[in-house]
Parts: C-alpha cells; sequence; structure tokens
C-alpha cells in the first residue's frame, strides 16, 4: 500500500505499515498493489470531522413584536413543504400568515378564497405536501392556503385533528374517523374504551415509524380534557397502523397513579415528531421527549428555552422538514434544532 498526498508527489509517498499514524487533515490517496506489483487500485481518502457538539440545541430569534402574529388570540402552526403556516384565531374568523422555513422574519397574509369560522384554525393539518382544513360540515384542501377546494361535504366530520404518512383523521360525533383518500371518504375508527375520553383541547397527532416491521406507523394524539374535569395528567391515545392491514384500533392510554414518566396536565402542550420518538412543548416552559411512542415523557434538560418563552400567551410549535423546531408567541418567532439534526447522513 502506498500512501500519497493529495498533489500525488513522490516526495512524500511512503510505503504504509501497520505501526504508522496517517494524517488526515487534509485529502490522501492510497494505492493498493497486486502481489507482483503489475497493477494497483487507486483510492481518495477524505475524513470529515464535525467541529461542533451534535446534542447542543441552538435557538434563532427570527421575528420579534411581529403585530400580525400578536394579533392572533390563539393560533396554530402547520409546516407544508418549505413553507410554515400559521392560522390565527381572530374575531372576523381564521386568518392565515406564511414564511419561508429559510426566513422566519418576514410573514405574509394570505387572501383566501373561502370564509373560515373563528375555531377553523384548529383544524389545520398537513399531509404529503397539501394543506387541509374542515368548517361548518366541508373539508378543504389546498396547495398554498389560498386557494381552496371541497374534498368531501360530511357533517358528520367536526374537526380535523391530524394525519399520519398516509391517512387523515378527524373528530365526529361518536368518535375519530379516518380518509385514506385525503378527505374525499371517511370511515369511522374503533376506540377501546368511551369518546369522552378524547382530548378536547392542546390537540396533537405525530407519527413514528415501526422499526421492525415495514409499512407501519404508531400514531399518537395527546392533548387535554376540560378543566373541570381535574385530570392531573394529558390524554393520550396511541394506535398501531398497518398500511397492509385495515384492522386496529385506538387504545386509551390508562396511567396509574404511581407510574413515573407522565405527561402533566397542562393548560397548553403540544407534541411534535423527532428523529429518535416524540417531544413536547409545555405552557410551563418545559421541553419534553418520549422514546418509546408517548408511553412515558421526561423533560429533557438538553434544550433552554429562550427567555422571552416565559411570557404569558398561547403559542404554536412544529417541526419542519429540515428538522427544525419553530415556536411562535406573542409576535415572536424562534427556530431551533439540535447539530446533529442539521448533518448530512449517507448510506
Amino acid at each position: 500500500i502506498l500512501l500519497m498526498d493529495i498533489n500525488k508527489t513522490d516526495s512524500v509517498a511512503a510505503y504504509y505499515s501497520s505501526s504508522d499514524s496517517i494524517n488526515f487533515s487534509k485529502p490522501r490517496f492510497i494505492r493498493v498493489y497486486s502481489g507482483d506489483y503489475s497493477a494497483y487500485a487507486e483510492y481518495k481518502v477524505t475524513v470529515n470531522v464535525h467541529k461542533e457538539l451534535p446534542y447542543e440545541f441552538k435557538w434563532h430569534e427570527l421575528a420579534q413584536n411581529n403585530s400580525q402574529l400578536a394579533a392572533f388570540s390563539d393560533l396554530k402552526a402547520v409546516a407544508c413543504g418549505d413553507d410554515i403556516y400559521v392560522f390565527g384565531k381572530t374575531a372576523d374568523g381564521t386568518k392565515v400568515l406564511k414564511s419561508a422555513i429559510n426566513d422566519g422574519s418576514a410573514w405574509s397574509s394570505i387572501t383566501m378564497n373561502v370564509s373560515l369560522s373563528s375555531d377553523a384554525y384548529q383544524s389545520a393539518v398537513a399531509l404529503d405536501g397539501k394543506l387541509y382544513i374542515s368548517d361548518g360540515g366541508n373539508v378543504y384542501a389546498s396547495a398554498d392556503a389560498a386557494t381552496w377546494t371541497v374534498a368531501s361535504e360530511n357533517t358528520d366530520i367536526k374537526q380535523l385533528i391530524g394525519a399520519s404518512s398516509k391517512n387523515l383523521y378527524a373528530y365526529t360525533a361518536t368518535g375519530i374517523s379516518v380518509s385514506k383518500d385525503k378527505g374525499a371518504s371517511w370511515k369511522a375508527e374503533r376506540l377501546d374504551t368511551d369518546a369522552a375520553y378524547l382530548p378536547k383541547q392542546n390537540i396533537s397527532m405525530n407519527v413514528a415509524g415501526v422499526l421492525s416491521a415495514k409499512d407501519v406507523e404508531n400514531v399518537m394524539l395527546l392533548g387535554t380534557r376540560d378543566k373541570a374535569l381535574k385530570d392531573t395528567v394529558a390524554t393520550t391515545w396511541l394506535r398501531t397502523v398497518d398500511y397492509a392491514n385495515e384492522d386496529g384500533q385506538w387504545n386509551y392510554l390508562e396511567i396509574e397513579k404511581n407510574k413515573s414518566g407522565k405527561m402533566p396536565w397542562l393548560d397548553q402542550v403540544i407534541t411534535c415528531a423527532a428523529d429518535t420518538g416524540f417531544v413536547a412543548l409545555g405552557s410551563n416552559g418545559k421541553w419534553y421527549k418520549s422514546q418509546d411512542a408517548g408511553l412515558t415523557w421526561k423533560q429533557d434538560a438538553m434544550v433552554v428555552l429562550p427567555a422571552k418563552f416565559a411570557a404569558e400567551g398561547r403559542f404554536a410549535f412544529c417541526r419542519d422538514n429540515k428538522h427544525y423546531y419553530w415556536i411562535i408567541r406573542n409576535g415572536y418567532v424562534w427556530r431551533g434544532r439540535f447539530n446533529i439534526d442539521g448533518w448530512s447522513k449517507e448510506d
């Protein structure tokens, strides 16, 4: 084996010995010769070293006191393609603002071709590069939040609650229904207990793949029930979706009083998918993570929230396709991620 520098100059060429160390501060060429030296194969070796800590989390403040965002009395952020959409509640109905995921400082107001009620904002979800929202018995679809078309007219649909990688899910008067054709038709899902245990506020749905099975996902629905019920923990429902099998049901997660790793009942809590499991942001200023598909949670001390997040007010939380997490509250916008989530991962 012959080692050469990037310029392949003979003066620095040397034969490799197993007792040698090799300086890879710059690319090296390695020639591997046949036993009789009649032929060789040449390889270029480059060693890349990251100059940042993998699990350091950094927040970047992108907007301050944005009056349009601050005007929403409640809001929901949805990442769709290369944009972040914020659906906001106002006295005049649901309004929408948009910013590119590589921006976050400039937000444009979108004029919609339909009028949506004030509470429609909480139904906004994304699936396969399109936005969906339900209002007044209609399910709408849009590629840009401006032009909406009716995917279905279905008075049974009360609220869209989320999506897996292939299906849309919605609340009906009796429980949960699923659409496997982008909102055109709906079918009731089975629940393992009474629908009264479904969360009614702070609803967020996320999915995680199952490494041991192909075309199978764990879907988690998390939120809270009415404060008057005096729940001490958030309400969680789980569903394993096997896309090759129609069977399955939603399972209510019953949590024992002495069980550790409980997600507490909070005025607001929103979940997002993560590279491993799920994360959640609470109105108590804590960042939680779950690595067992939502069964247990613990606070992640590696993530320190921006100081201004401590202010009162409803917030929005989502994750884009570049693995950045977005927080929007009181006209402020922050974007952040773990360094390792930005590293190129090649096979």
